[in-house]
């Protein structure tokens, strides 16, 4: 029997994917997910999103990293790699013979999911939407430089030179271990209306406003996502 905690955290996870329900029994997608040799993350991204792309992101987070080097050192950019697995990017640090071991077991993963296996299909660029559904809890908007706050409260980091430094908001798929101020080993951008288009729990708030500037009355709507503030937009309020 696993420690109590241990069990509870699975449970929490598969609650979060929707692959059981509040009573623990296992949901269609919980079987679909079943038929996947993935970790319940990475098999979610696929039965969610049964495509080519999909199976390729899920292989290079479950494979060896395809980029040599030192972890802490490397690019975190998943969008990078998954780029270079579909041969669309050359880049000296890549290592090929690990970016054709990825490719392959995309295609294992696709045959098992009954997904038709074309890299041509890959946009490198939805690496960050594919990601938000299976790793909803690491969502993290930026503060400043590279530095950035977990929708639960938490802080991770990537270096101030790091492509992902720039970013609104990432997607944080493989941290460092530490419990506060990880840093972030993988991930992707992604943007703030994939957020609110893909969660059920993105609220909005409207409030009637007068605005100086306008010398008029406005409506200002804003989204969140607990910790995480989503933006902001004006919009005249309707007549009533």
């Amino acid at each position: 029997q696993p420690p109590r905690r241990t069990w509870e955290h699975a449970g929490e996870l598969l609650r979060m994917l929707d692959a059981i329900d509040d009573d623990g029994s296992i949901t269609a997608l919980g079987r679909r997910m079943v038929d996947l040799p993935l970790h319940p993350r990475l098999a979610h991204l696929v039965a969610v999103s049964p495509t080519t792309a999909a199976c390729v992101v899920a292989a290079v987070i479950d494979e060896r990293d395809v980029m040599r080097g030192r972890p802490r050192e490397l690019p975190a950019d998943l969008e990078l790699r998954v780029a270079a697995v579909g041969g669309r990017r050359s880049d000296d640090r890549i290592d090929r013979r690990a970016a054709a071991r990825v490719s392959d077991r995309a295609a294992d993963i696709a045959r098992r999911a009954g997904v038709r296996f074309d890299l041509d299909e890959v946009d490198p660029g939805r690496t960050g939407l594919l990601l938000v559904g299976a790793f909803p809890d690491r969502l993290a908007g930026r503060r400043r430089g590279g530095q950035f706050q977990l929708r639960t409260g938490g802080r991770v980091w990537v270096p101030d030179d790091d492509p992902l430094a720039s970013a609104e908001f990432i997607v944080a798929a493989e941290l460092d271990g530490k419990r506060e101020g990880a840093q972030v080993l993988r991930g992707a951008a992604v943007e703030a209306w994939e957020i609110a288009g893909l969660l059920d729990d993105v609220v909005v708030d409207e409030m009637l406003v007068w605005d100086t500037d306008r010398d008029d009355l406005i409506v200002r709507r804003t989204r969140r996502l607990d910790a995480l503030h989503l933006g902001e937009e004006i919009d005249r309020p309707q007549p009533g």
